[in-house]
């Protein structure tokens, strides 16, 4: 019975030691397990985490998740319960392979779980170093991450805007039509001058943001200077064997910024051509516009210069007066001084042969815009302008001519029919004279009037001939009636006085005696007796009295030709009686009065 005890203490031994070191090995596989997901699990989210974020998968940037401080204490919080699940189960296998080295059971086999724990223990080893290089990692990045992330988001931000400014710009040139007019060509040139600024500023802020990352990822330009001022700067990855230091976000952040400004190096610099091209279009056009618009302006003053002379031909008439004629021909001078410049300006923007047509710009789509031509309707309308200037210049001519042989006639007939107004008037005059020397005066008017005749006559039929309508003859006919008019009327109160005045003719005759031939005497002859009584039977005649003295003379006054008007002059006593120096009064007053009207 002892023996049987022993025996079945000692097994019972025996298989509590060994049902423990099974519990031990089912709990340490289960454990094993249940780490191993864990450890797997997270280092496939960790590995995605790591892969996927912005500018390192090669995927658009533009829409990529950032990488926050919360995500990152997560992805820290992570790593240090798998650290301590991976730890714990480190000291569950040390403690199961001391518990199985310590089994008093010689027969049980300890080889196999005993390598197992050894292996587990190896390989939880080395998990536990490659978790603490990951957090050594991920605290490592914490920061840097940190501190990229406004960089990043203002660099993705502003390439994305770059991208889509170049993209809009381009389509525009490409799509649409050149102008043909001043506005639409000031328009286009100021959209284009936006364009430019817009792309000037973008590229300046994308280059500066890309030097930031340059710096801080240890990223190399391509080249000494940017190529221009609107191309993004170009950088290169030159650190081809990265150091064990270098953290894999350095390297893809480098990798992704030397892509993104290759790309864009390219679309800046197609934009930057396309835009040159563009820009020097638009001064071809410019050039044709700004010769168009001085067409217009040309134009315009040619047709102000045509109205003006219209305006002109219809002042010009017979029937008009002196001053509306001066007036006319003062425009007239001025046109004429206009016209040399005229013909001088249109020459200035003639057709040059070597104008060639414009075509539009094309883009790396081919999208051509269509062909302007404005040489056609620039010499077309150069031409036209030429040939009305050159008739502006033939009218203005023949307008001259006319303007001076109508002054010419006009005042030929105004001074005309001034010397018949004063012929007129002496004629009035001298029909209420009655003195002795009244046929001496009456002749020296009738010879004035003959002189005038002979004179106006003439000249007027003339000038009146050299019109090619009758309006000239209707103008000078009246002056020419009233020349011989006054003419006849001297003659025949020339003969009426004459006859009048034989009264105070005293005649000497002759007696008949017979005169000694030698020597010659002379003696005065004595009028016959009849003579000498009628004489003696006339009053005698008082002394001429002294001249009036003029207390008010006449006003100065201009009137229109041929309107009546009556002068008035205040003498201290009364007209005086008819004496010898009446007629030299009047002639003197006759004279102040023609002065004055001319």
């Amino acid at each position: 019975m002892d023996d049987l005890s022993d025996t079945w203490t000692r097994y019972r031994r025996t298989l509590n030691i060994r049902l423990k070191v099974a519990d031990d090995l089912i709990r340490i596989l289960r454990s094993v397990r249940e780490d191993d997901y864990y450890f797997g699990l997270f280092s496939d989210r960790l590995q995605t985490v790591l892969v996927g974020m912005p500018l390192t998968d090669g995927r658009d940037f533009h829409t990529s998740p950032q990488l926050h401080e919360i995500e990152i204490d997560h992805i820290h919080s992570e790593l240090q319960d798998v650290t301590s699940r991976i730890a714990n189960q480190q000291q569950a296998l040390e403690r199961a392979l001391d518990n199985l080295q310590r089994a008093e059971d010689g027969t049980l086999n300890t080889l196999e779980p005993t390598n197992f724990y050894r292996n587990q223990i190896q390989i939880n080893l080395q998990r536990l170093q490659q978790l603490e290089d990951q957090v050594n990692n991920v605290q490592s990045s914490k920061p840097l991450w940190l501190s990229w992330n406004d960089t990043l988001v203002d660099f993705a931000s502003s390439a994305q805007k770059l991208d889509e400014v170049i993209a809009t710009s381009m389509a525009r040139m490409a799509r649409t039509p050149l102008p043909r007019t001043g506005p639409e060509l000031t328009d286009a040139l100021s959209v284009h001058k936006q364009d430019s600024n817009l792309v000037f500023d973008l590229v300046s802020v994308v280059n500066s943001k890309a030097a930031t990352l340059a710096d801080l990822v240890s990223a190399r330009p391509a080249d000494d200077y940017p190529k221009g001022p609107y191309r993004v700067r170009r950088y290169v990855d030159l650190n081809l064997a990265p150091g064990p230091q270098e953290s894999e976000i350095t390297r893809n952040i480098r990798s992704e910024l030397c892509i993104t400004t290759a790309g864009l190096e390219t679309r800046s610099t197609a934009w930057e051509k396309m835009w040159n091209s563009n820009k020097q279009i638009l001064e071809k056009i410019s050039g044709h516009i700004g010769s168009l618009e001085s067409l217009d302006v040309i134009e315009r003053d040619v047709r102000n210069a045509e109205n003006e002379l219209r305006n002109i031909t219809v002042l010009v008439t017979v029937e008009a007066n002196i001053p509306q004629i001066e007036h006319a021909d003062t425009g007239l001078r001025h046109l004429e001084d206009t016209i040399p410049e005229l013909q001088s300006r249109v020459r200035s923007v003639a057709y040059l042969p070597g104008i060639e047509p414009i075509r539009g710009p094309t883009d790396l789509l081919e999208i051509t815009s269509a062909d302007i031509g404005l040489e056609s309707p620039l010499r077309e309308r150069q031409q036209h302008l030429e040939k009305r200037v050159s008739d502006l210049s033939v009218a203005t001519a023949n307008c001259r001519s006319e303007v001076n042989l109508t002054l010419q006639l006009l005042r030929a007939v105004d001074d005309a029919e001034n010397r018949l107004s004063q012929i007129t008037m002496n004629l009035n005059q001298l029909r209420t004279l009655d003195t002795p020397d009244a046929p001496r005066l009456i002749n020296e008017q009738l010879i004035e009037a003959q002189r005038l005749a002979r004179r106006y006559a003439p000249q007027l039929e003339v000038l009146a001939n050299k019109f090619p309508t009758e309006q000239a003859h209707k103008r000078v006919r009246p002056v020419l009636s009233r020349l011989q008019d006054s003419v006849d009327a001297f003659e025949q109160l020339y003969e009426e006085t004459r006859v009048r005045s034989e009264k105070y003719i005293n005649l000497d005759r002759l007696r008949g005696e017979k005169l000694p031939e030698e020597p010659q005497t002379r003696r005065q002859i004595e009028p016959l007796d009849e003579v000498m009584e009628f004489q003696k039977t006339q009053p005698p005649m008082a002394p001429p009295p002294r001249p009036p003295t003029i207390t008010k003379p006449l006003a100065n006054i201009h009137v229109v030709e041929g309107t009546p008007v009556t002068l008035r002059i205040e003498f201290d006593s009364g007209i005086p009686p008819s004496t010898s120096y009446l007629l030299l009064y009047i002639k003197l007053i006759l004279s102040e009065i023609s002065m004055k009207k001319t």
